[in-house]
């Protein structure tokens, strides 16, 4: 998706002439079936235009329609181009330009109301007007700039409400409709659900878009039943064919194309879903199967063309930083990787702590030109562009492009991340708080199948920590609700033995037991390393480090420390980030599609929880869990890495089945949210939320209130 840049200025002097020769031969029309204006406007940011200070209708219109009471409504669309990153696609604007003057292949405005045609039953509908000056907008080179076209229509004053609006779109190109709405004769205005990309449409089958009222299916006004009904059919498809970029069919599928066989067989993966393995599923891109194994889909041509359905893209901003995040993170994959073909040491391996930081080093230095801290300086040098506002986004040490900012918790001291208490406090507030829980009972143990992974045995005892217990037992320092459990055990075991085969990748299945001290900090106190039996007669393996009061640094407990972090940082990624927040969320996302019309209140509700999800997941089959992905090539798991996830997932699913645990409060009826926390200050309480989104759904959906 090249843009011509040169071509930039020929176009807009094109622009210009063919405007002035358009107004001249408009001034000169007499007699029209419709008295059509288009009015562009220029701005950088999403803005709606204003109504004209009078709404006339000319006399001949009335008369060549035939009504005595003409009603003349004025429909305001807001859109913007299609765009590569953060410049308009050129080419592909000069395109539709040429398509609409020279061809008369126009985008079209036709208004349907809310009532039925009486006798005949049939949908109301205002006459077909095009947006007559489309090629007249001379555009930007920003793709951040909107432009703003306003049509006239009549219509009978028997025609009712406007309940929907059809648009189509003959052009070549799509365009993203950011906002559309109706300025009525007594100057308000009625405004309609878009912000949807409008791809080339069939000339009879332009797209619909319903007026920004919610209702329930039984009582969707008569003259939108039909459309409601049929827009719910083009969305769920029929099941069949490959999906187009231009498509809006949302259907299911399982987990088949995150190998590639016809590369190399050692790509291989197995089918995720509907079978051995049990795993969410997928949006469906009907994709051909691949020679070599005909259960798997093949892959895409190109990079970053996975199917989703048009309206899940992500928006010019959302792409732009995703684009700049690549390019940050291969910029310090390849600095790395040219600075170790000249040492001496080829490992691939981090030497010290020093190379670590010197990640955050690597760069190029910008000068002084685009070192300003101010916001609004800033967003005067770098705004409309933000790819570029990406890539020289840093910190206040530093002017580089392609600097990631060094982490906060080591800007004034590198060791600080060492401590036992920011190490318990990273288990509540940091990447992957979700795993931490009250603990039952001492010593923990396991679910798994003792007749194929050995005894439930472990090796922590109660002399592990009853020095740190501040003179407790174990079994009141239970019952005082101070013991937590941060627990990867039945997790990892399971894959040990063949995470542990590969070339390169050895760890453990931990446990980590933690102490709400008297301050109100959690402080890890033991923490046990697992390994399975290498045979079936074997003896599975566990050993117990304890933390130490002494100055002097125990290392075997910082190593104990760190093999927890390669448990949390994997479990984090694939189970916490990956499965529980993203897969587990697309087929919700397809079911409410395929299911509820976006005239539903509940669609409304659910609909921004939802948003660039679908998308992620996609470039995550591509790039980031696939066969030799980022994922199996930088953690621990290696090539286990997904079946990993499809463990936790089935132990998820029986999880589902029983009563929620609340680990970090407990009920209270003197305060509205009905909780008090078992650890002050927990930062992922959010008590307020709670508290105000259970007074919302109860006003607003229990109580019908939305329905009326």
């Amino acid at each position: 998706m090249a843009t011509i840049a040169s071509t930039c200025q020929l176009l807009f002097s094109h622009k210009t002439t063919v405007s002035r020769s358009f107004e001249r031969r408009i001034a000169s029309r007499t007699h029209q079936r419709c008295l059509v204006t288009a009015k562009v406007a220029k701005q950088k940011s999403s803005s709606v235009a204003t109504a004209p200070a009078s709404l006339e209708i000319a006399p001949d219109v009335a008369t060549q329609r035939g009504v005595s009471s003409p009603v003349l409504l004025e429909c305001v669309l807001v859109v913007y181009k299609k765009n590569v990153l953060d410049l308009v696609d050129v080419l592909a604007d000069f395109r539709d330009d040429a398509a609409d003057f020279l061809l008369g292949k126009k985008v079209t405005v036709q208004l349907v109301s809310e009532e039925l045609l009486p006798g005949t039953q049939e949908p109301k509908m205002s006459d077909v007007v095009p947006i007559s000056h489309w090629y007249c907008a001379r555009d930007r080179i920003e793709a951040s700039g909107c432009i703003t076209y306003k049509v006239q229509i009549v219509v009978d004053k028997s025609f009712g409400n406007v309940g929907a609006v059809r648009i189509g779109n003959a052009h070549p190109n799509e365009f993203f409709l950011s906002t559309f709405h109706i300025v009525q004769p007594d100057g308000t205005s009625a405004y309609f659900t878009s912000d949807s990309w409008l791809h080339p449409t069939a000339e009879n089958c332009p797209r619909i878009f319903f007026r920004n009222k919610v209702c329930l299916p039984g009582n969707t006004p008569l003259g939108l039943r039909n459309f409601r009904a049929r827009e719910l059919q083009d969305i769920q498809g029929d099941g069949t064919g490959e999906r187009k970029d231009s498509d809006r069919v949302y259907d299911y599928d399982v987990y088949n194309d995150l190998g590639n066989p016809d590369n190399d067989i050692e790509l291989r993966r197995p089918v995720l879903g509907g079978g051995e393995f049990a795993y969410p599923r997928r949006v469906r891109t009907g994709r051909p199967p691949t020679q070599t194994d005909p259960r798997s889909e093949s892959l895409p041509p190109g990079i970053d063309n996975m199917y989703v359905p048009s309206d899940e893209t992500f928006m010019r901003e959302k792409n732009s930083n995703f684009v700049g995040d690549t390019i940050k993170a291969a910029a310090h994959y390849l600095v790395p990787a040219i600075k170790s073909a000249y040492r001496r040491d080829k490992s691939p391996y981090f030497q010290s702590f020093e190379q670590i930081i010197a990640l955050y080093d690597d760069g190029i230095e910008l000068g002084q030109d685009v070192s300003s801290t101010n916001a609004n300086e800033k967003k005067k040098l770098r705004n409309p562009f933000t790819l570029i506002n990406q890539l020289t986004d840093t910190d206040k040490t530093n002017n580089s492009l392609l600097k990631y900012p060094l982490p906060q918790i080591i800007q004034d001291d590198c060791e600080s991340w060492m401590l036992d208490y920011e190490f318990g406090r990273q288990t509540i507030a940091g990447l992957n708080p979700m795993i931490i829980k009250k603990l039952e009972s001492y010593p923990p143990v396991s679910s798994l199948d003792p007749k194929i992974f050995g005894p439930k045995a472990t090796a922590l005892k109660d002399e592990h920590i009853l020095d740190q217990l501040n003179g407790l037992t174990v079994q009141e320092a239970l019952e005082a609700n101070k013991l937590f459990i941060l627990d990867y055990h039945d997790a990892f075991l399971p894959y040990l033995n063949r995470i542990n085969a590969q070339e390169g990748k050895k760890t453990y299945a931990t446990r980590t037991i933690l102490f709400l001290t008297d301050r109100g900090v959690l402080k890890p106190i033991a923490i046990e390393l697992s390994l399975p039996a290498a045979t079936a007669t074997g003896q599975r393996k566990n050993r117990v480090f304890v933390c130490s009061d002494t100055p002097k640094r125990d290392w075997a407990w910082e190593v104990a420390k760190g093999h927890v972090a390669v448990n949390d940082c994997g479990y984090h990624q694939l189970i916490s980030h990956w499965l529980r927040t993203h897969a587990v969320m697309e087929p919700f996302i397809i079911a409410m599609h395929r299911q509820l019309s976006i005239l539903h209140p509940i669609y409304l509700l659910l609909i921004p929880h939802f948003k660039d999800t679908m998308t992620i997941n996609s470039k995550a089959r591509q790039s980031l869990i696939n066969a030799s992905g980022i994922i199996e090539d930088n953690f621990t798991a290696g090539n286990y890495s997904i079946e990993l996830t499809v463990v936790v997932y089935g132990s998820l699913l029986k999880l589902s089945k029983q009563k929620a645990n609340n680990d970090f409060s407990q009920p209270n009826p003197k305060p509205r949210h009905g909780l008090d926390l078992l650890i002050e200050g927990y930062p992922y309480a959010v008590l307020e939320c709670i508290e105000a989104m259970g007074d919302r759904l109860h006003r607003h959906f229990l109580q019908g209130r939305c329905f009326s």
